[in-house]
């Protein structure tokens, strides 16, 4: 790798000096979760799905309409609504440039100094803040009545079956280890906040993907050989777009952990035209849950094995909400992988053993619409739950019970508590591993920045 110059800057984002100061603490209140929700389905979800709209109506105001789903008195602003598209085009246009130059300068053949690698860095990142808070450009479509949430494309249940109904006697199938192996590319190196920063990317071994994986290494400093934990996040997150993001991994560097962050399927980079970050999961349900999870499950062996031979030492796999279900079903399927590719330790953040009770229990789901979206295209809950064999954890896990470790919240809204707790319960996960806390879904992660106890927990798991 390039030697590294100084990091550009080494002082905490502005989100994470707040969530560490006493004003972080509303965080960890009850009805943090009530309030959150109630932004993402009024605020955050019809401005993203505006947002996906302009990105592939460009300039063509009846074609936003119509992919908006606009109607009533907003469709007469034609001239506002001009406006609005040329400079989002702008904004995009600009991203895109940026992120070109990023690919080039980290993955081309040409040879940059590790300033200049920053720099393109912190343009690219600058660009995509940009793009990715444009959203608020439409905010007055909002206030105009626009509210549509979703692009609904639910399949039929003969569409599943012909994809997938192989597998329901056969879920090991789905979860099989990627033959041949993708060859792993690796980026050029900057300095971040806490030591070297870089990326690796690969072609997807999903064949309902087939795109290109990439994930952030982040490693500390000051650390010779240090264990590494792989991570995949919720859905809607999408760090590598936003300056000061909030983001568990910078915890987990500060702790001493080389992390390995995965962008999930239709997330960051990986987010297809006409959509929005993690839109088509909920849009394609049940197809959406089952492609993301077969996908990014043997994603993340590919990711495990790749650290292995790299770096050797312990590896832990982590995941936040919907990267829970990708690590539980990992844990479960890795006893059919080579030992390169599986992890040593479990990770367990926000998480429930179910599917079918987050679509049809979920506050988050219920609020934008999946159990009604799901009814009007004829699916019930019963023929959800045939399908639970490819979503949801089945039996034993592939580490031992002592090497994993959960966080749950008592008043989580969005992925019901019983579920993780019958889980750990089944998986026979000690006391000392468990860690329940009277949070929801939204702050029991957020909590590890106040409270890193889980995490160092799981650090002595794998140094022990």
């Amino acid at each position: 790798m390039n030697s590294l110059s100084p990091p550009l800057s080494t002082k905490p984002a502005m989100t994470e000096r707040l969530l560490r100061s006493p004003l972080g603490a509303v965080t960890q209140s009850r009805w943090f979760d009530p309030v959150g929700l109630l932004a993402l389905r009024r605020v955050f979800f019809p401005l993203s799905r505006l947002w996906a709209a302009a990105g592939v109506a460009e300039t063509s105001v009846p074609r936003f309409i119509d992919e908006a789903q606009l109607s009533g008195r907003i469709t007469h602003q034609t001239g506002f609504l001009a406006r609005q598209l040329e400079r989002h085009r702008s904004v995009r246009q600009h991203a895109d440039a940026a992120e070109q130059a990023w690919q080039e300068a980290f993955f081309g053949a040409g040879q940059h100094d590790a300033h200049t690698l920053a720099a393109i860095e912190a343009n690219r990142l600058d660009a995509a803040h940009r793009l990715t808070m444009d959203r608020m450009g439409f905010y007055p479509l909002l206030l105009a009545g626009a509210k549509h949430q979703v692009k609904w494309q639910i399949p039929t249940s003969d569409a599943v079956e012909a994809i997938y109904g192989q597998y329901l006697s056969d879920p090991a199938g789905a979860y099989a280890f990627p033959d041949p192996v993708p060859a792993v590319e690796q980026s050029s190196a900057i300095a971040g906040r806490h030591g070297p920063e870089w990326w690796i990317r690969f072609a997807s071994p999903s064949p309902r993907m087939a795109d290109t994986v990439y994930a952030k290494v982040s490693e500390p400093g000051d650390a010779t050989n240090p264990p590494t934990i792989v991570i995949g996040n919720g859905v809607c997150m999408e760090p590598e777009t936003m300056r000061g993001a909030i983001d568990a991994a910078i915890t987990m560097v500060r702790l001493g952990f080389r992390v390995v962050e995965l962008t999930s399927p239709w997330h960051g980079r990986r987010c297809e035209p006409g959509w929005y970050g993690g839109e088509k999961f909920f849009a394609t349900a049940p197809l959406g849950q089952i492609d993301l999870f077969t996908a990014q499950a043997r994603e993340t062996a590919v990711v495990l094995d790749w650290c292995r031979r790299r770096f050797g030492g312990p590896i832990a796999l982590a995941g936040i909400s919907l990267g829970s279900f990708v690590a539980q079903l990992v844990a479960n399927h890795s006893a059919h992988w080579p030992q390169s590719a599986r992890p040593d330790a479990l990770l367990l953040i926000t998480h429930t053993a179910s599917m079918e009770e987050v679509v049809f229990d979920s506050g988050l789901v219920e609020g934008i619409g999946i159990p009604a979206a799901l009814a009007a295209a004829g699916w019930s809950q019963q023929d959800m739950l045939r399908w639970a064999v490819l979503m949801d954890p089945q039996g034993a896990p592939a580490m031992p019970p002592s090497h994993i470790v959960s966080i749950l919240g008592t008043v989580d809204r969005v992925t019901p508590v019983g579920g993780g707790l019958d889980l750990v319960k089944r998986w026979q996960v000690p006391a000392e591993n468990l860690f329940v806390m009277r949070r929801g879904h939204f702050g029991t992660p957020l909590g590890l920045i106040r409270n890193d106890a889980p995490l160092r927990r799981l650090k002595a798991i794998l140094e022990a």
